[in-house]
Order: C-alpha cells, then structure tokens, then sequence
C-alpha cells in the first residue's frame, strides 16, 4: 500500500469515525436541533470526504465495492427514490425533504455514500471491531443520560426520556442497536474486556424501558424471538443440547411475557419502566385508532398512485387528499400528519410497489446473507444481526427514521455485507489517467456544491431561529430579523415561509401584539411570501389554508374587501383536501364577519355530515345559527356539540378555587365570546338546562366572578337543583363578599322553595 493510499484512508477512517458521533449531536442555534442538527452535522462530514474516497477507488482497487446482492439492492433503492423523486407530485420537497424531517432524497443519497464508504476503508475483522466498540460507546453515553434524565426532576420529556433526540419515539428506535450489537460484541470477541459489551447491554435495555416506546420495545421483544428461532433453526443436529437450551430459554422468556400481561394491573408489573404502556395497547386506544385511520389513508392513496407512488416525502399530500374527518376527534393536531407512523406504508405510498419492492428486495439480500452465516456453527453471534434487523423493522411498523436510526441501519447494511466478503470489485480494470482526474474533478466539485447548499441550509436555519425566538412586541427588531431569513436562500425556504406566516397570523389575533401600521406590514410580507410558496407547491393544501387565513386577517384589520381573497384560497384548497373540517370552519368565519349568516349556515350545514360525532362543528353551526335569528336550531345544534345524546342534568362539575371543572361534555368551545352569546339566545328561550351548561363554560373560560356564579345559582335553582345553587350562592359570597346581603336573601329563597316541595 503507497504512502499516499495510506494517508487517504487514514483521513477517511478519522472522518467516518466522526460520522458515527451524529447520536451526540445537537446543534442548538438552528431550528429543530435534535433532527435537523444531526443531518446537517453528519452531510457536511461526508461531503468533505467524498472526493478523498473517490481518490481512493481510483488508486486502490481492493477499495472498489464488492460485487453482492446486497450492494445492488442498495444501488437499485437508491434509484427507485430518484424515479419516484421525478415522477411524484412535488420533486422540489421529495429530493431535499424539510428540516423539520431532514430525511429527502438527498439526505438519502448521503447514506447511501456511508454505506459504500464503510467497507472501502474498513476491510479487516479488527477494523469492523473498533467502529464497533465506537458505537457502542456512543450508545452507552447516550443509556447513561436517558438513565439519568428519568432519574433527574424537572428535565424535559417527563417520565418519557429522549436525551439529545428531542423525541422518545426516535430514541427508542435508536437504542434498539447498541442493545443488540453490545450482544454481538460479546459474541464475537474474545477477552474479560468483551463482557463490557454486557454492561453496555443493560444501559441500552434500560434507556428503551425508560424510553415507554411500545413499538421499539416490541421490536426488541420480537427481534430476541427471531434471533432464538434463527438459532433452533440453524443449529445442525449434532448440537441437539444447544438447541434444547436454546429452546428453553425462549420458552421462559415466552411465559413471563405471558405472565406480564396476565397480571399488567399490579402494581408489580405497573412498576417496570415500560410494561404499563406495552401492556395497554388496545384497538380502543386513542392512539391506535389514530393509527388505524392513518393507515387507512396510506393505503387509499397508494391505491390513487400505485406504480411510483407520490413521491418521497409527499405523505401530507396523500394525507390532505384522503383527510378522514374523524381524525378532529382526537385533537386539532391530529388533523395535521406529514407520516404514516409506519415506514412500510410511508414507502409503499410514497415510492409505489417499485420503490417498496426495491426496498424489499434489499431486505431479502440482507436475510439470505445472514441465514448463510447463521449455518455455520462457527458464526453464533450473527443471529444477533438477525435480530437486529427484525427488531428495526418491527419498530419501524409503528414508526419512522431519525437521521441517527438511518445512518446506523445503513451501517448494519454494510456489515453484513462485509461478512466473509471474498468477491471481486465492480471495477477491476485499470482507469485512463485522464477519466480518473476527471472522476476526482467532478467528486470535488459535487462535495464544494454540496457544502454550499448546506452553509445556506445552516445559515437560514441560524436566521429562522432567531427570528422565531425573538419577542413579537420587538416589532421593528423582529421585522428585520424575519426579513433576512426570508431573503436567505435554501432549499427549505418554503417551510420557514411556512412557519413565519403562521406566526404572523397569531401576532395579528385577537390578543396579538401587532397592530396597525404594523399589523399590515407584516400582513403583506406573510401574504407575499405564501404566494411564492403556491408557486412552487400549488398542490400543497396547508399553503393555500394558510394563505386564506392570512387574507381573512387581512379583512379584519386592513380593508374587508381582502375576504374575498381569502374565499379564493379556501376554495382552492378545499380542492386538494375536500373533507377538512378546519377548512369549512374558516370559510363559515369570512361569511360572519360579512354578516351573510345564511350563507354561513349552508356552509356548515354538510359539514356535520362529514363524521356527526365531531362536536365542534356542530358548536359553530349553532353559532351561524344564532346570527342568521334561527334561535331554536341554534339551541338544538349546541345540545348536540356538548352532550350529543346526554341529557344536561348529567353534566357534573365541582366548584373549586380556580373555577368549574365539567365532566361529560363532548366538545368544549373555547372563545368565551361565541359562549356568552350562547347564553344570551338560552336565556332569551329559558331553556335552562342547556343555560346551565353554557354557564359552567362561562365561569372556565372567564375569571370567576361573583355575575357569573350568580346566574348559575340562578339557573340552578330554576331547574330544582337545590344544593348546587347553595354551593354557588357561597362562592358568590367568597368572591365578593359586599354582595352578602343578597346572597342571604337567596339562600333564604332556596330553602324556602325547598320547603315547598317537601309539601
């Protein structure tokens, strides 16, 4: 090996050694630094290196990768994500992604690279073995803090740890692979210094309870059954005695899990980090239903797009189009998913059945690597691998890639394929001098393209978060700052529009601080900027949603005539997500505020249809109701957004020192405004049972006061509910106590008609 081949790959070994430090990263002074910091840290390193591996295939042959199935599949992958890039319905969002995600095509392409970088410059067992050892340091680090922050009060994420990945989802999904390749370690190694790998072992296990992530918690589970199956399988019949060890391991591991479940209401079981929430998974469970309806979208809009999909990250598009308005049930956040919270649908929808089987073709080289191995009787520990892998996948059921679970899958790839390599380069003969300068010439000049785009990544992100952080009430502060991250250019440029626009929206609400001169600059740069976005993404529903709410903001602070506008966007796209609730709710709004109450009404009206269980949509009918003076199918639409088929009576709440708590309700409003409106039109109808009702919202979204516990001592009394309107008489009392005289008079009047009907 020349001097200059030797130096090359030492700068590559030194480089890819600082790739796989991405877990520990976290750049703060960008926006989302969990995600967005690690993909941006471990680009650039590989960018730089990029050419010196380029130079290295050109000078060392044995560099070159080795012909595999597991190298073609990974090849092929690559290409199907490009075809699906090109053909999809956003190739501008499907190759670069967002920074929120940091997981495009071209973060793709990235790992790609790592994977055929690894066994360029590693290529002997002791090699493979010091990354290793580096990885499971960095794993082991990361336990210990994950360890320590359940431990610790008042650190974020509560009893659900995520170290430095912002989300216990990811970090759970990450810890699956120190956990079993400390296992391979120990089985691959000889020396006392191998059992640390078991220490390791058991911070990774540790952080993953901790982590309560059910689905990476299962995959570990699985991953241990497939690792011992592959293990009863493979094992020759000569070592029967193994096996029965085997198979009886697996056998106890199988009955406590049994009996775990079996006793999950205990306060022993309750006690394990983890096993309460592994134990309550339910197909009535809040979050599987959403998951279900979910993969329900998936699969209709890989049905819409079957052969190559939508496009890499395009799901909000499959999401907006197929909306399930069944989704506001849950949460408003709920009607917003850019994911399938499952890789396989993800893929299949976004990449179509060439991308998936692309995938899947890769997963399938990667098995029949490993069961090869695993026959050997010399090769215990790659069962380890095996359930390794099988782990990932069952996680990825249920969840997605962080850029630190991406890149260490990739390298999971290229050990395997490392494995007792003995093939020959996809490149053997020699190269013109003039075709290898010319292949290092155009290496250089794509890793000096692509720090570029990253320094412009950084710097816009550096720029966003600072405007984002700054106070709204810093008005010409903040106008600066938010004008030079709009003028910075990067590929993410739509999504920090995005996030700018929204913000602007709130500081021009209600209770926003922008105001006047003001609130109309910063209206018209938002407006102007959501504009370019339509004209690079005209599919894409949320730009349009957001360009409507802008202009309603406009009509309400500028010059009414901007409703109209905001009637066009609304409108617009209402055609790339027909079903979204939220959508009708804002155009129903720009109807109010014309006072063209009917038309508000005919707006509303279907929308109940969309899923009858929705209560809020029923609440704002009742409201367009009330203006348009249909005061009785006013009342009859609230009683069906609060108690649906509950009688009011029902309705139970507790007086307590910060307000009413109300048990029951089906919807709560939460615009004290639209409730005490409510109030007026019940009152004016006497219909006190839903009075008493509107009157506890009241008192929640309004400091208590002595009026408002007045009328519902009132209502109380009225509907015959004698120790209610006592309890609140008092509270009247406490709050303001000058009004004692009365509230004795009134008490006075409860007992007496007490004593009335006692008679």
């Amino acid at each position: 090996m020349s001097n200059l081949t030797k130096i090359i790959r030492g700068m590559l070994i030194v480089g890819l050694f600082i790739v796989l430090l991405t877990p520990l990263v976290t750049i703060k002074s960008v926006l989302y630094p969990f995600v967005f910091g690690k993909a941006l840290f471990l680009q650039i390193i590989l960018e730089i290196l990029f050419p010196f591996w380029v130079a290295l295939l050109i000078i060392d042959p044995a560099a070159r990768p080795k012909r595999s199935p597991i190298l073609w599949g990974a090849l092929l992958f690559g290409a199907m994500l490009l075809a699906a890039t090109v053909f999809g319905i956003d190739p501008h969002k499907s190759f670069w992604g967002t920074d929120e995600r940091a997981s495009g095509v071209f973060t793709q392409l990235h790992y790609l690279v790592f994977f055929l970088m690894l066994p360029s410059v590693f290529r002997t067992r002791k090699d493979w073995r010091r990354v290793l050892w580096l990885i499971l340091g960095v794993g082991f680090v990361l336990s210990v803090q994950g360890i320590i922050e359940n431990f610790a009060s008042g650190l974020r994420g509560g009893t659900r740890v995520m170290a430095v990945f912002g989300n216990p989802i990811l970090f759970g999904g990450y810890l699956l692979f120190p956990a079993f390749l400390s296992i391979y370690v120990f089985l691959e190694t000889r020396g006392p210094h191998r059992f640390a790998a078991l220490g390791i072992f058991a911070a990774s296990v540790t952080a993953l309870l901790f982590t309560q992530t059910r689905g990476a918690v299962l995959g570990a589970i699985v991953g241990c059954a497939a690792a011992v199956c592959l293990r009863l399988v493979a094992t020759r019949p000569v070592q029967a005695n193994n096996r029965l060890r085997v198979f009886v391991a697996f056998g106890a591991v199988a009955i406590l899990t049994m009996l775990i479940v079996a006793f999950r209401d205990t306060p022993i079981v309750k006690s394990i980090p983890g096993a309460n929430r592994l134990t309550s998974i339910s197909i009535r469970d809040t979050t599987a239903t959403a998951r279900f309806l979910l993969w329900r979208v998936a699969i209709r809009g890989f049905a819409a797009r079957p052969f190559l999909g939508w496009g890499p990250e395009n799901f909000d598009y499959v999401f907006d189009r197929y909306y399930d308005p069944y989704f506001l049930r849950f949460s408003i956040g709920e009607t917003w998913s850019d994911r399938a919270h499952n890789a396989f649908l993800d893929l299949l929808t976004m990449t179509g059945v060439v991308g998936f089987a692309a995938y899947m073709f890769l997963i399938g080289a990667v098995v029949r690597k490993l069961w090869r191995e695993a026959r050997k009787d010399t090769s215990p520990e790659v069962t380890m691998l095996a359930g390794l892998l099988v782990a990932y996948l069952v996680s990825n059921f249920f969840a997605f890639d962080s850029p630190s679970s991406a890149l260490l899958f990739f390298f999971l790839l290229a050990l395997v394929a490392a494995r007792g390599e003995t093939g020959q380069p996809s490149l053997q003969h020699e190269l013109w001098s003039s075709v290898k300068a010319m292949m290092i010439a155009v290496a250089a000049v794509l890793s000096i393209a692509g720090l570029i785009v990253h320094m412009r990544m950084l710097r816009a992100s550096q720029a966003g978060l600072i405007a984002a952080t700054m106070a709204p009430e810093m008005v010409n502060e903040r106008w600066l700052a938010i004008s030079r991250a709009l003028q910075m250019p990067s590929p993410y440029l739509p999504s920090i529009r995005q996030r700018f626009a929204n913000a602007i929206f709130l500081d021009v609400g209600n209770k926003g601080p922008l105001r006047g001169v003001d609130a109309e600059k910063f209206l018209a740069l938002a407006i102007e900027e959501m504009k370019k976005n339509i004209v690079g993404h005209p599919h894409d529903f949320a730009y349009w949603f957001t360009l409507g709410n802008l202009y309603t903001q406009a009509g309400i602070v500028v010059d009414p005539r901007f409703f109209q506008d905001a009637e066009t966007a609304y409108m617009r796209g209402k055609e790339e997500s027909p079903k979204r609730q939220a959508l009708y709710f804002q155009l129903a709004s720009v109807k109010l505020l014309q006072h063209d109450f009917p038309a508000a009404v005919e707006i509303l009206k279907p929308v109940t249809e969309f899923d009858p269980r929705v209560g809020e949509t029923h609440w704002l009918l009742g409201v367009a109701y009330g203006y348009n003076g249909e005061r009785k199918e006013a009342l009859s639409a609230w009683r069906v957004a609060l108690m649906g088929e509950e009688d009011a009576q029902s309705m139970l709440y507790d007086i307590i020192d910060t307000g009413v708590n109300i048990g029951g309700l089906q919807y709560a409003p939460s615009v004290l405004k639209e409730v005490q409106f409510a109030v007026h039109i019940a009152f004016q109808e006497k219909d006190f049972e839903l009075l008493r009702v509107l009157t506890l919202l009241m008192i929640q979204l309004d400091a208590p006061s002595a009026d408002n516990f007045g009328k519902l001592a009132a209502v109380e009394l009225e509907l015959g509910n004698f120790t209610a309107a006592r309890a609140a008489a008092r509270y009247v009392i406490n709050i303001d106590p000058a009004s004692g005289a009365e509230a004795e008079a009134f008490l006075n009047e409860i007992d007496r008609r007490e004593q009335n009907l006692k008679f």
